[in-house]
């Protein structure tokens, strides 16, 4: 769920508790931002990836 300045995530399933990350800025489909007690962490969209299949490890694998 999105409000103005943040975005409410839930990680490994509804059972688990709602994580807000604090949008700080949005340049050129960059957002960056952080969740509570983190660090400045930066979402860039990458281009031709299907979201319904993508593998993480796999991308980070064949990143290097």
């Amino acid at each position: 769920m999105q409000t103005n300045d943040s975005v409410k995530f839930k990680f490994g399933g509804s059972d688990e508790p709602e994580e807000i990350f604090k949008i700080k800025s949005v340049e050129d489909k960059t957002v960056t931002g952080t969740f509570d007690n983190s660090s400045l962490i930066i979402f860039t969209p990458l281009q031709n990836v299907d979201p319904d299949n993508f593998d993480t490890v796999e991308y980070l694998k064949n990143k290097n």
